[in-house]
């Protein structure tokens, strides 16, 4: 689910679309208290996560890492 976090950094346009996705399909498979934990730990970072990768995309493209 942070993957999917990071992918929305990278691309703004899909900004809240993949995650909601991911979450939908992954969230009623979550059996575990320490599941269900990592998933509210994820969401309570998810601003600062798609920041973060907002950040390193826009640095790798300045030095022609990424495309």
């Amino acid at each position: 689910m942070r993957q999917a976090l990071v992918y929305e950094g990278y691309y703004p346009e899909k900004m809240g679309k993949l995650y909601s996705e991911f979450k939908a399909y992954c969230e009623p498979r979550l059996k575990t208290d320490t599941g269900r934990e990592l998933l509210a730990s994820i969401e309570a970072s998810a601003s600062n996560i798609r920041a973060t990768a907002r950040l390193e995309f826009q640095a790798n493209r300045k030095h022609g890492i990424a495309e």
